[in-house]
């Protein structure tokens, strides 16, 4: 519901500034609050997921990480 009306307030930002900004700008402008607003969604989600969590174990989350078991993590571990 909250995101239909944000959608509905951006439709309205966006028909106020026609007339100042060009179609382009204005699609780019629709992105951005778009994208905004998915990541919302999604952060919302892993927190509440997180919440529900009775403890999260660091040890094995690393463990996780450590691709190659040495105990370091690197660059390339983290962004892989």
């Amino acid at each position: 519901m909250v995101i239909k009306r944000s959608f509905i307030i951006v439709k309205i930002i966006l028909k106020l500034f026609i007339k100042l900004f060009s179609q382009e700008t204005l699609r780019l402008i629709s992105n951005i609050f778009r994208a905004h607003f998915t990541n919302e969604i999604a952060i919302e989600g892993l927190r509440k997921a997180l919440a529900r969590k009775e403890e999260l174990d660091l040890r094995k989350i690393f463990e996780c990480l450590d691709l190659d078991q040495d105990g370091f993590l690197v660059e390339s571990e983290v962004i892989h």
